[in-house]
């Protein structure tokens, strides 16, 4: 299988896309993840501006402004998930944000 397609295919359907940041990615300047968040940065320019797609999180201390991620990611909202554990706050918002859309 092809696993660069499939991932394409994936974020082209997703409802969300949820880049983790933390200090493993400020690290690797190279990966794969780098080259989804590219994907994910190439299906919003083809969404209206007030469309919410990608949610960036963060399970460590990584600040938001100094964070190796592109920068349209930089102005959306920051959300932090310490050790990665999804919160109440968190699942309520993606259920919410999931309710406008139906």
């Amino acid at each position: 299988d092809d696993y660069d397609r499939k991932i394409r295919r994936n974020i082209a359907r997703c409802g969300f896309f949820v880049p983790v940041i933390s200090a493993n990615t400020q690290r690797r300047h190279e990966g794969y993840f780098r080259r989804e968040w590219s994907y994910a940065n190439d299906r919003v320019r083809s969404m209206a501006d007030a469309a919410i797609f990608v949610l960036p999180v963060c399970i460590d201390n990584t600040g938001p402004t100094d964070a190796l991620m592109p920068e349209t990611f930089k102005p959306l909202h920051f959300t932090r998930l310490p050790g990665g554990d999804v919160t109440p706050d968190f699942a309520q918002r993606l259920r919410e944000l999931m309710a406008v859309r139906t």
